[in-house]
């Protein structure tokens, strides 16, 4: 008989893998045989759908295992934060670093903020991009200062925004 582990490890190598059929069929699967899904299972499932541009599967995904007992973990909102991100819904992946992680008691680090980031490079939002790498730049704000993913991030915006002021004082400001 499979175990919650064993899914879960199962679920997350298919979808590692690209099988995301498998990951989502073997999340299914599990409920009816009184398995619940743990934070490896429900990551795997919140990253398949987000790589498949799901972004409201992966935040009804992140939802229902809240209702249902499981506390998502910073891997799981950083798997909803990117999800909504491949959706092109940078204003959801905003909210869920800047808001929905801290009122879950947990601190977003830098790959909470790199997703959010991304998500504004990939709809051209250079102005939210340019504010929260400035807010996440602040002295305390996080244990990490912003990396080379987070400053291209932002150029990016700034260049398929055409704002290339921006652009230029921030590649200034890298080095």
């Amino acid at each position: 008989e499979p175990s919650v582990r064993s899914c879960g490890v199962a679920a997350a190598a298919w979808e590692a893998g690209g099988l995301w059929r498998g990951a989502l069929a073997l999340a299914a699967w599990m409920r009816p045989r009184a398995l619940e899904p743990n934070l490896v299972t429900a990551s795997a499932v919140v990253s398949t759908w987000g790589r498949r541009g799901h972004w409201e599967q992966a935040l009804h995904a992140l939802a229902a295992n809240a209702v249902g007992g499981l506390e998502p973990d910073l891997i799981l909102c950083n798997a909803a934060v990117d999800a909504c991100g491949r959706g092109c819904r940078w204003l959801e992946a905003l909210h869920l670093a800047v808001q929905d992680v801290p009122r879950r008691h947990l601190e977003a680090d830098i790959v909470s903020y790199n997703a959010a980031l991304s998500a504004c490079e990939r709809d051209s939002s250079w102005q939210p991009a340019l504010q929260l790498l400035i807010a996440i730049g602040l002295p305390g704000r996080l244990r990490r200062r912003p990396d080379s993913k987070s400053f291209n991030a932002v150029i990016s915006a700034c260049r398929k925004a055409r704002a290339w002021e921006q652009s230029l004082d921030l590649v200034r400001h890298q080095q």
